[in-house]
């Protein structure tokens, strides 16, 4: 039996937000086992996995500045985990660009983000050069990235959780503002990290291990409250062909 087009477009936009989660809440475990499947212990953040490789120079070997020209250079292998890292983030900006918001400004958010999570992986991290306090070309994606998808969810998300019942409202609101606040929080604390050395424990995976995993609460979080609009709506006659929730 073949689908109505109301449905293909319901299951197709469904399926692109809970796309986004997925990723999030494999991206790093991936990099993680991945890793350790190729013989790497936890690296010290997930940007780190662009260039790890076992065979790879020790950072406290690498050169910093260009190499002495009249030795013969030595660069680092590639990445085990870079085709992975590189395709994952590809595939978040692609979703994140395709997802269309409820109003002009957050699919200006979101396009935004996509753009800047490409950027995280066309731009990697700078290759066992000390860090000299200032935010490099791929740290600047990454801030801007959670700083969008941060907006998203602080401002953006009111749009649509007025449209809930009243009683559920307060739920929603505080979820988002927490999974917003974890999205600044979060990348500003491995800024931080890694700004004044502070690289115990893996301490900067973690902190951005903590901000995807809001990245990924917020997209199941916005699915789940939709489809209780739609539920909401679909019982009252009146919005029971022209529902109030548009997507711009």
């Amino acid at each position: 039996m073949l689908r109505s087009i109301d449905d293909l477009i319901r299951r197709t936009y469904f399926s692109l937000r809970l796309s986004a989660a997925v990723i999030a809440f494999t991206f790093p475990v991936l990099l993680w086992l991945g890793g350790l499947h190729a013989g790497l212990m936890l690296r010290d953040s997930m940007s780190a996995y662009y260039h790890a490789t076992p065979t790879s120079l020790k950072e406290s070997e690498a050169p910093c500045a260009p190499p002495d020209p009249t030795t013969e250079p030595v660069y680092p292998q590639a990445g085990v985990m870079r085709n992975w890292f590189v395709g994952l983030l590809f595939a978040v900006g692609a979703i994140l660009h395709a997802n269309k918001g409820h109003t002009q400004k957050e699919n200006w958010a979101l396009s935004f983000a996509g753009l800047f999570a490409v950027g995280i992986a066309v731009v990697p991290m700078p290759w066992a050069c000390k860090p000299d306090g200032s935010i490099s070309p791929h740290g600047f994606c990454a801030m801007a990235f959670f700083a969008c998808i941060a907006f998203v969810s602080l401002v953006c998300s009111r749009d649509t959780v007025k449209l809930l019942k009243p009683a559920r409202q307060p739920i929603y609101t505080s979820l988002y503002w927490l999974w917003g606040a974890l999205m600044i929080v979060a990348p500003t604390a491995a800024y931080c990290f890694n700004k004044y050395g502070f690289h115990t424990d893996s301490a900067i995976y973690w902190a951005e291990f903590s901000g995807i995993y809001a990245f990924g609460l917020y997209w199941v979080t916005k699915t789940i409250e939709i489809r209780e609009i739609q539920r909401d709506q679909a019982a009252i006659p009146e919005f029971g062909v022209e529902p109030r929730l548009r997507i711009a």
